[in-house]
């Protein structure tokens, strides 16, 4: 498990995109404001920046404890022609690293020419736990459990609650990448859940 955590980290390096001029948010990516801590928001549009193009941005969850917000990193992939969006996400426990090279890797390697449709991809959403090699948030807080979240909640809350107002809704699928961490072996699976719409 240690060389997939030195990967990771060699990654995070290496695959970070290059500091950009903050732009203020775009209006569609911005979930309903919480009454306590701000509102999550994203630095990039979930349209993409236009066909074929791919665009690198964060989440901005709050954390009234340190008055100051987290970033997670999105990145929206929009294929030159029109069709289905599929939600890519990984990190939901800190030390489950396999999922979050993939997804890093698939973000820098696809080619939106050659898309269909619209990848959203979050290759980390425990960034706390990730960078302290950890399965849960620092506070314990062991995000799979706090799905669909509140926007009126703690830190994962907000988080859990834009994913699942805003960033879920968004998509046609969703795929959650699990492994085993450092201190479990999980077979080789997939689980899959069909909404009611279909």
């Amino acid at each position: 498990m240690l060389p997939a955590m030195l990967r990771l980290r060699r990654l995070h390096r290496q695959l970070e995109p290059h500091p950009a001029p903050r732009a203020p948010p775009h209006p569609s990516a911005t979930a309903a404001p919480p009454t306590g801590g701000g509102p999550v928001t994203m630095t990039v549009p979930l349209e993409g920046d236009g066909p074929g193009t791919t665009r690198w941005g964060h989440l901005e969850v709050p954390d009234p404890s340190i008055m100051a917000s987290t970033l997670v990193p999105i990145c929206v992939v929009a294929g030159s022609a029109p069709g289905r969006t599929a939600l890519l996400l990984a990190g939901n426990h800190g030390n489950e690293y396999e999922g979050q090279v993939a997804l890093r890797r698939l973000a820098h390697a696809v080619d939106p020419a050659q898309l269909q449709g619209r990848l959203i991809i979050v290759p980390t959403i425990s960034m706390a736990a990730s960078a302290g090699w950890v399965r849960e948030w620092p506070d314990g807080t062991n995000f799979n459990r706090v799905m669909p979240g509140r926007s009126d909640g703690n830190e994962a809350e907000q988080l859990a609650h834009f994913l699942s107002a805003v960033l879920i809704p968004a998509s046609d699928i969703v795929f959650d990448l699990h492994t085993g961490g450092h201190n479990m072996r999980i077979h080789p699976s997939t689980m899959l859940f069909a909404t009611a719409e279909e």
